[in-house]
């Protein structure tokens, strides 16, 4: 929980632009459990929850008090569920999915307090199209998946909290 609340104070007011037009991006993290929480919580007071970025906690290794976890930064924009691959290119991924990726990558590079282990400098990502539903639109029994229609980019991470920063 301590790298997942670091990030939320780093990704605080954190928000791309469109268009001129500021679209703040949330931010929360946990299990499964708390995602489905976080959702059912904005839903029911009709906040926004989308676009969002989860961080799922994962086990923390404590290296000479620098602290390294093994986990996944997840992405999800709000989609249509019946919307074609370029139309849902054009819609989720490039309008926001991707320009939230780019700066959170700069945005956690440029903090003095957390650090994102990359192997030969790059990350690995998979872009999932209505992540969290099975093929007939009910929702997937797999780990850390949504009860909206979203698309999502899951970010595979090796982060690093560097203590007394």
């Amino acid at each position: 929980m301590i790298i997942g609340n670091e990030l939320a104070r780093v990704l605080e007011d954190f928000y791309i632009e469109i268009k001129g037009i500021k679209i703040p991006v949330k931010f929360e993290y946990g299990d499964q459990e708390a995602l489905q929480k976080f959702i059912t919580y904005q839903t029911k007071n009709g906040l926004q929850k989308l676009p969002l970025i989860f961080y799922v906690v994962n086990p923390i290794e404590d290296k000479n008090g620098n602290l390294t976890s093994k986990t996944e930064l997840i992405i999800m924009s709000k989609t249509k569920h019946e919307s074609l691959s370029k139309i849902r290119f054009i819609e989720s991924y490039q309008k926001f999915i991707h320009p939230i990726y780019l700066k959170l990558i700069k945005t956690i590079d440029r903090s003095k307090t957390l650090y994102l282990r990359k192997e030969n400098k790059t990350l690995i990502y998979d872009d999932k199209a209505n992540y969290g539903m099975t093929q007939n639109g009910e929702i997937s029994k797999e780990k850390s998946k949504v009860t909206e229609y979203v698309d999502a980019r899951i970010i595979k991470i090796n982060i690093e909290l560097k203590q007394g920063c």
